[in-house]
Formats: structure tokens, C-alpha cells, sequence
């Protein structure tokens, strides 16, 4: 925690994480993505939602953007854009913030590993209308060489572990609908980390 307080109290508006050329394909990713499922919404809350640099891409007249992340320094550095923020711990939900509309995560689940499940109850319990994730999924990768590289790094890294598996089982006894499952056509220095995930609870 120590170490997340610290990276974002001194990012600047584009995070430092990206490689060269990987900015500026993941803006047209999220751009594809926001236009296709979130402009019709007008209240969405982003989940890890860092400095609140996504955010921006979302501020309209009559939409109401709030952002949750577990960093103080993240929080403040989002509202200091003018957006309702929360302090939110992903891993430990709070049960009594209540959330409608649409939901965000873009690289915020893979840092929960394995430990997704008490977010994903939280998400089902409030029944938001569409949930929208961009995140690596190892349910994605292939059998190539590349890939398993990735997958190595991936699990090394300790990233998302078995959500989208654990959608597809909620699909199956027809407790969620999964609306998209892209493995996006370029990744980051070591992985895959653009997935797209659209889902619903029912």
C-alpha cells in the first residue's frame, strides 16, 4: 500500500507504466470501447481508477463519474479533476456504497491475482447494468510460444486468475450474460494486458 501511495502522488496525466507507442494504442482501444458501451450510460464508476486519467475521456453534461480506487493520493489526485472520488479496497468491499449504471476497471482487476471473488459478490449484489473491464485474461492465451511467455510473466506477476472462467460458469446457470471476450491485437512489453471483458449480472 505504502508503495501505491507514493507512484501516485507523483504521476503525471499519463501513467508512467506504458511503453513507447502503447499509449497511444490503448487510447483508441478505450475509445472503441467507451463509444460502443458507456456513452449511452450517464452514471459509471470506475474501479482503480489511479489519477483519474480515464475518467476524463467519460466527463459530459448529465453524467455523473465517480472513482474508487484503495490510494488516498489517487483519490485526492481525482477529485483534484473534479470528480467524486472514494477511497475503495477491491480485495475488502464495502457492502454499503452503492453503485448503479455501468461499472469500470481498466487494469485494476489483475491486481486482486486469485483474490477476486469478494469484488465480484460485491459487483452481483448491486446489479449494475453492464460491467466493462479492460484487463489481461489468462483464459486468452494460446499455445504459441508468444503467448506462453506472456502466460509465464503473467502468472509471475501474480495477475487475474480465473474470473472470466468463473463468468463463463455464472453464464452457464444463467446469472450473468457476457456480452464480449476480445483479446485486443497488441499488448504491452511483456504481455497481453488489453483484453476486453463486457458483462452484465442477471
Amino acid at each position: 500500500r505504502e508503495t501505491w501511495e507514493r507512484c501516485w502522488s507523483w504521476e503525471g496525466g499519463v501513467p508512467q507504466y506504458f511503453a513507447e507507442g502503447e499509449y497511444e494504442k490503448f487510447v483508441g482501444l478505450r475509445e472503441r470501447v467507451f463509444r460502443k458501451y458507456l456513452a449511452s450510460f450517464s452514471d459509471v464508476s470506475e474501479f482503480g481508477c489511479g489519477t483519474g486519467h480515464n475518467l476524463e475521456t467519460l466527463r459530459a453534461p448529465g453524467r455523473a463519474v465517480r472513482g474508487f480506487d484503495w490510494s488516498m493520493s489517487a483519490v485526492l489526485r481525482t477529485r483534484a479533476r473534479g470528480f467524486k472520488a472514494e477511497v475503495f479496497d477491491m480485495l475488502h468491499p464495502d457492502m454499503r456504497v452503492k453503485i448503479a449504471g455501468a461499472v469500470l476497471t481498466i487494469h485494476a482487476l489483475e491486481q486482486l491475482g486469485a483474490d477476486w471473488q469478494p469484488f465480484l459478490d460485491y459487483l452481483r449484489a448491486n446489479k449494475p447494468i453492464l460491467c466493462v473491464h479492460i484487463e489481461p485474461l489468462e483464459e486468452l492465451y494460446d499455445e504459441s510460444a508468444h503467448d506462453q511467455a506472456c502466460l509465464a510473466y503473467h502468472r509471475k506477476r501474480g495477475y487475474l486468475v480465473g474470473y472470466l472462467t468463473r463468468l463463463r460458469e455464472l453464464e452457464r446457470l444463467g446469472e450473468a450474460e457476457i456480452l464480449e471476450v476480445t483479446k485486443s491485437p497488441f499488448g504491452g512489453m511483456n504481455h497481453d494486458a488489453y483484453s476486453v471483458l463486457v458483462w452484465r449480472p442477471l
